[in-house]
């Protein structure tokens, strides 16, 4: 995520700066979304006026192969908050996709763990 910043709002429950936006749909509601594009996301946010000329940020879910089409055209996707956020009720964890996560470990390079036990001196 972001560092803190004033000039965005932040989510009441962790501190983290958020992105506020419409779901993209008749009546769609505010959510808030992580403050900085994720490799993982599938929102896709926009700029988008209204019939009285107002800009408002707008986010369209995308379903996995929208997602990964949207991703291989260069666009920048975002999480909703609610998924990452560790500290909203009934949360214990920020939620990481497994794949994503298991490529990060294995770019890191570590050494292999030695089987066996260390000699003691």
């Amino acid at each position: 995520m972001t560092k803190p910043s004033s000039k965005l709002p932040h989510c009441q429950y962790c501190d983290e700066p958020v992105k506020w936006a419409f779901v993209a749909r008749p009546g769609g509601r505010r959510i808030p979304l992580d403050a900085s594009p994720d490799p993982a996301g599938n929102f896709l946010v926009y700029k988008r006026r209204d019939g009285d000329g107002h800009e408002h940020t707008v986010a369209l879910w995308l379903d996995a192969q929208e997602a990964a089409s949207e991703r291989a055209r260069g666009a920048l996707l975002w999480k909703a908050h609610q998924a990452t956020c560790a500290k909203q009720p009934g949360q214990t964890a920020p939620r990481v996709d497994p794949d994503w996560l298991a490529k990060k470990i294995a770019a890191l390079n570590l050494p292999e763990k030695r089987k066996g036990r260390r000699e003691r001196t």
